[in-house]
């Protein structure tokens, strides 16, 4: 394989513990796209959700975590997977420490839903788009009062 965007990184400079011995390990040359996407993850988290506290997700002191788990990656894509790749860290911080309890009562509370099937949908590869064929299927779980099919337009 021709590698365009990376370079190895030498063995001697860090431990694998013995964790894929043999195994090259390899840094996209733009590292620093990644730990923007990173950071530009935590300025949105910090307007948007809630401040960000003592967390780095994916920006290491040596390596950022996508610039070392996808080194060949097109460096004009580097940022905005670093940036999604650290939303997804963030969010999952903030599950772990939800008390499952009161989620669940607040899922049982709010359990009427409308849902569309994928079948519902036809999706245009050449543009991204998607066209609904049908209207919504609206789908009433057991024991809960009816749905005001008004209002689920």
């Amino acid at each position: 394989m021709d590698f365009r965007f990376s370079t190895e990184i030498d063995p001697s400079t860090y431990q694998t513990d013995g964790l894929c011995d043999g195994y090259p390990l390899r840094m996209h040359r733009n590292d620093l796209l990644a730990d923007l996407g990173c950071l530009r993850a935590h300025e949105d988290w910090n307007k948007l959700v809630a401040p960000v506290k003592l967390f780095k997700g994916g920006i290491s002191a040596r390596y950022n975590w996508m610039s070392v788990s996808v080194p060949e990656c097109l460096p004009g894509r580097l940022e905005i997977l670093a940036y999604a790749n650290e939303i997804v860290f963030l969010h999952d911080d903030v599950i772990e420490s939800v008390d499952k309890s009161k989620v669940r009562r607040l899922a049982i509370s709010t359990s009427t839903c409308l849902s569309m099937s994928f079948t519902d949908f036809v999706v245009d590869r050449a543009t991204s788009s998607m066209t609904c064929l049908s209207k919504a299927s609206i789908h009433q779980p057991q024991g809960l009062p009816p749905i005001d099919r008004r209002e689920a337009r």
